[in-house]
């Protein structure tokens, strides 16, 4: 049954390859590893802004569509409030990324995780904004000493935790 889907996906997302603003919201599981690499994701040669509302821990498409993207500039990473594994980090950032805004942070670790690894790999990074899910004040101020001590190859880059 998820090869149906993984390849129902596939064929979708191939058939937006050309667009310059796509949001995906994906509402349950599959697992996109299994792609093989003659099924890999088309490139988005046009793509500027990307809004994916399926987690921003790694998981499933996320690392593809960095790596697929070469003129992205904004990236906006939505998640319910939920607990997820992180399976990959993209192999390349897209070099025009400058925004990315991280919607319903929860401050687990492999969240915190990725947030570094935009930080340190996200060479025009101009603002990385996070907002939190329900942090008590005692997290906020654990969470923001942490990202604060996060490297960023952008020295320009802002970190706005709200």
């Amino acid at each position: 049954m998820f090869v149906t889907v993984e390849l129902g996906l596939f064929r979708m997302v191939e058939a937006l390859c050309n667009a310059k603003f796509l949001h995906l919201k994906w509402t349950h599981y599959c697992d996109f590893r299994e792609l093989s690499k003659d099924e890999a994701l088309p490139l988005f040669p046009n793509l500027t802004q990307l809004e994916l509302n399926f987690g921003f821990d790694g998981r499933n498409l996320t690392p593809y569509f960095l790596e697929n993207s070469h003129a992205l500039e904004v990236l906006v990473l939505s998640k319910p409030p939920y607990r997820g594994t992180r399976n990959k980090d993209p192999e390349s950032l897209p070099p025009q990324l400058r925004e990315v805004y991280v919607r319903g942070f929860s401050g687990l670790h492999h969240e915190l995780e990725m947030v570094e690894y935009l930080l340190k790999n996200s060479r025009a990074l101009e603002l990385i904004e996070i907002s939190h899910y329900r942090l008590h004040r005692q997290s906020k101020s654990s969470v923001l000493r942490k990202l604060s001590k996060f490297p960023r190859r952008s020295h320009a880059c802002k970190v706005a935790f709200i």
